[in-house]
């Protein structure tokens, strides 16, 4: 909407965590299907406009991504999501009780990476917490993060994770830096 006084318009449909790129030229959003229980990761214009998915690989995808946010050169893409469950085979004795498999959302998360040219996508961290937010320093070199389990600080490769302020309460927020 134009500011101050414009109407809101909407520039993407089904987008949830939409974050703009360091020069404010694209923006990386999650799509979310609730109907076919799609969750994919997005990018677009700024306007929202040429919008295309980013295609992830390798041996294991997560189905739930969330939190998108671009590297400083603006050529990764990292975003939150659960490690990959190992298929379930229900024994004998599971199938005669009934035995069911649960699924929930906001389970554990690590923060992953991928070009936003799509491919391979690399697990960056083994942190397993909820509600991921993250923001980069100003010079790029590291990565804050606001979880529930806390605030901490990381590389850009996922090393060097340091607690900063515990969340015992687990209460849910963003975090950024301030110059």
């Amino acid at each position: 909407m134009a500011y101050p006084d414009g109407k809101p318009e909407r520039i993407v449909e089904k987008a949830f965590w939409p974050r703009l790129s360091s020069d404010s030229s694209q923006l990386a959003y999650i799509s979310v299907d609730l109907f076919l229980r799609e969750n994919k990761l997005y990018i677009s214009d700024a306007d929202g406009k040429n919008a295309h998915e980013v295609i992830l690989s390798g041996q294991q995808i997560p189905e739930v991504k969330d939190a998108p946010i671009y590297t400083p050169d603006g050529k990764t893409l990292i975003f939150s999501a659960p490690v990959p469950a190992q298929a379930y085979r229900p024994n004998w004795l599971d199938k005669v009780m009934g035995v069911q498999i649960a699924k929930a959302h906001n389970i554990p998360s690590d923060w992953w990476s991928v070009s936003v040219n799509g491919g391979e996508i690399t697990q960056l961290t083994n942190i397993q917490t909820t509600n991921l937010f993250a923001s980069f320093s100003p010079d790029g070199k590291h990565i804050a993060s606001h979880s529930t389990s806390g605030i901490f600080v990381m590389k850009p490769d996922g090393s060097e994770v340091t607690m900063l302020v515990p969340n015992p309460q687990a209460v849910p927020g963003t975090v950024s830096w301030i110059p």
